[in-house]
């Protein structure tokens, strides 16, 4: 096997974007209270998921509670 194949993430943290270009799942790791908490992001690469936590830090916001994992149409979040 080449190392490229050996170091390739579960597929559970790779997905495609709506381009077909595969993402791949970032921890995000921030203090808060008295502990470090996560989140996790999707970006193309390590640039990318910079990036997008610059743009959460400038834009971001809580856009409602999670209840189910998998896609949900947009038309349900109304």
């Amino acid at each position: 096997m080449q190392r490229q194949e050996l170091m390739r993430p579960d597929p559970e943290h790779t997905r495609k974007d709506g381009e077909g270009g595969e993402l791949f799942e970032f921890m995000v790791d921030y203090p808060f209270e008295k502990g470090v908490h996560s989140i996790s992001i999707w970006a193309r690469d390590l640039e990318d998921a910079e990036r997008r936590l610059r743009a959460i830090q400038a834009n971001g916001e809580v856009a409602g509670q999670l209840y189910a994992a998998g896609e949900t149409p947009s038309a349900a979040l109304n």
